[in-house]
C-alpha cells in the first residue's frame, strides 16, 4: 500500500498539532515535513510531550522547494493574522 506523503506547515500551533495527531494515526499517510518558525530544529515531542514515543519528527523552517518536492499533499495551519510562512 502506497502512503501519501504529507507535510504540515505550522505544526506547532493548536490546529497544526491536532492535524498532526489525526494524520500520524492514518494508515495511508506518511508525515514527511512538519514546519515551525518558532521551534525549528526541535523534535515535535519536545514541544508537545504527548507525542513522546509516538512520533519522532524534527520541526523545520518552511522551505517551499523542499516541501513541494517531497510532498504529495500539504496542509497549512497558519494563524489568520497574516504571518508569512517563510519568515
Amino acid at each position: 500500500m502506497k502512503k501519501i506523503k504529507i507535510s504540515v506547515i505550522g505544526s506547532s500551533g493548536y490546529t497544526g498539532k491536532e492535524l498532526v495527531k489525526i494524520l500520524m494515526n492514518h494508515q495511508k499517510v506518511k508525515l514527511v515535513h512538519l514546519t515551525s518558525s518558532s521551534y525549528s530544529g526541535e523534535n515535535i515531542a519536545e514541544v508537545f510531550p504527548e507525542f513522546l514515543n509516538k512520533l519522532d519528527k524534527k520541526l523545520i523552517n518552511f522551505n517551499l522547494d523542499v516541501v513541494s518536492q517531497d510532498s504529495d499533499m500539504v496542509f497549512t495551519a497558519l494563524p489568520h493574522t497574516g504571518v508569512n510562512p517563510s519568515g
